[in-house]
């Protein structure tokens, strides 16, 4: 349909007087609650236009027109320029306590404060424990005990002596030691090494068995007299 550019400035004219308020009246009497304005105008040189319902016809000599009663959403502006700032306004109320924060660092030490008062003397304490004790004695190289008790001494051949603690002179396996002093062994027999003592764990009736063994330097065993001691571990 061919619509010429004076009819066109023609119904732009009129739409303008139809919301300027020329036109309001017709329009809201024929048209309500509508987003869409409907016409007919006539194709006569008047160019006679009357707003109608969506659903009514125009006439044979009229061109049916529309258009929005409110036009689509046009793009975002330019933010405006910021406004003077504002009086301030009046404290607000105290805000409820915070989560407690985390430890601090320690601080550094203070300096030493004077001596105080003596205290009182405290009640006794508990009997301590009883020291080692040591049990010593000389055998002579027959195996006769000239110095010494709580044992016994056999010579089961050259060289070889069973030293047997009594029961109860040791509540754990002692250590012994043994040191020779037969000065005839010194010249007879070649001063004998150090005596090799073999030890055994405390039996169960609480007697504690040892073994002297004495060698001298060529190797062979000899009948040497010696000293003795043994003690109990803290």
């Amino acid at each position: 349909m061919y619509i010429s550019k004076k009819t066109i400035l023609l119904v732009a004219s009129i739409i303008v007087l139809v919301f300027s308020g020329a036109g309001v009246y017709a329009a809201t009497t024929q048209i309500s609650n509508t987003t869409t304005i409907y016409a007919c105008l006539t194709k006569e040189d008047d160019h006679a236009l009357r707003i109608v319902d969506e659903n009514t016809p125009c006439k044979k000599r009229e061109t049916r027109l529309s258009w929005n009663v409110v036009g689509p959403k046009g793009d975002k502006g330019d933010p405006g320029i910021a406004g003077p700032v504002g009086p301030q306004g009046p404290a607000g109320k105290d805000g409820a306590p915070g989560p407690e924060g985390p430890a601090g660092a320690n601080g550094k030490d203070g300096a030493q404060g004077p001596a105080g008062p003596s205290g009182k003397d405290g009640l006794p304490g508990p009997k301590g424990d009883s020291g080692s004790k040591v049990v010593s004695g000389f055998v002579h190289s027959d195996g006769t005990v000239t110095f010494g008790s709580g044992f016994t001494v056999e010579k089961a051949y050259p060289g070889r002596y069973v030293i047997i603690f009594d029961s109860g002179v040791f509540t754990k396996t002692p250590v012994m030691t043994a040191t020779t002093t037969d000065q005839q062994s010194f010249f007879q027999h070649k001063f004998p090494a150090q005596p090799n003592v073999i030890d055994y764990p405390l039996r169960p009736d609480g007697t504690a068995r040892f073994e002297v063994i004495m060698t001298n330097t060529d190797g062979n065993n000899v009948d040497t007299s010696f000293m003795l001691t043994a003690s109990e571990p803290q």
